[in-house]
């Protein structure tokens, strides 16, 4: 069993994914690192409290903190950056998401294989909300070619491109990526793939083969209980933007609305939180 400063990260950890975030501090102020980074890391944790709590100013302020002591690091730089997004702080956000993002091929090697994955997704993200498309797909399919990555991630990944190559008529490779993620489909099941590769396939199917097919996408994906409110929220009003653009039938209209889910967030919203 894991004991001393270990121990309590982990249990901080454990309090903060739990939405316990009483407890979370609490277990913060008992962690007494023994090293400069993990020094840095408490104070990131502490950061993270913040924005579980929607105190976007204060995670801001902790995290440049930590920058400051501790040194610079890309998961400091990343909430950051969430934070900025968050406060609507738009000049201080695209400032930081283009340094990131410029400094990052230099950065990428040294990252373990998990910070590379969550880090190269947050980086195609933030390309996507800088407006560069062709960008942020190129990366996607990048990221999905690189050796050593999980089957699962570069899924994700070849999901993200194919999203995107639909909604912006994209098409090269657009049919390639949907036959490899229905492939998957196929193999493990719907209820196995990731929101992000369900999210995917309904943008492609609405481009592919018309928006029949991506409204029976669209209901089977709202029917699934493994998926937040958030998420369905963003599926159903991608749906519904495509359908007003095309100007789908008053009754189908009408069809669709019956479906909406609760509360509405961007996409970088989501994957911020």
């Amino acid at each position: 069993m894991a004991t001393g400063a270990a121990s309590m990260k982990t249990r901080a950890w454990n309090a903060l994914m739990a939405g316990d975030l009483g407890k979370t501090e609490y277990l913060l102020d008992r962690w007494h690192p023994k090293s400069k980074a993990e020094a840095r890391e408490r104070s990131h944790y502490r950061a993270k409290v913040m924005q579980y709590g929607g105190r976007w100013d204060v995670a801001v302020k902790i995290l440049r903190g930590a920058e400051v002591e501790w040194g610079t690091h890309i998961g400091l730089r990343c909430d950051i950056i969430a934070s900025l997004y968050m406060l609507k702080d738009f000049y201080g956000w695209e400032e930081a998401a283009r340094e990131l993002i410029q400094d990052y091929p230099a950065i990428a090697p040294s990252l373990s294989p998990i910070a590379r994955v969550r880090t190269d997704i947050f980086i195609g993200k933030l390309l996507e909300e800088l407006g560069d498309a062709a960008a942020a797909c190129q990366h996607y399919e990048a990221f999905s070619r690189l050796s050593g990555i999980d089957a699962s991630d570069k899924m994700v990944a070849q999901a993200q491109a194919l999203r995107l190559r639909a909604f912006f008529g994209l098409s090269r490779l657009l049919s390639i990526h949907y036959r490899r993620l229905v492939s998957y489909e196929e193999e493990w099941g719907a209820h196995k793939l990731t929101f992000e590769v369900l999210h995917g396939l309904m943008h492609a199917e609405m481009s592919l083969l018309g928006l029949e097919h991506g409204f029976a996408r669209l209901k089977r994906v709202l029917s699934m209980e493994s998926l937040s409110d958030a998420e369905k929220n963003l599926v159903y009003f991608d749906f519904l933007e495509e359908a007003l653009r095309r100007n789908w039938g008053a009754s189908q209209i009408t069809a669709l609305e019956e479906l909406r889910p609760k509360g509405s967030l961007t996409q970088f919203e989501i994957w911020v939180e």
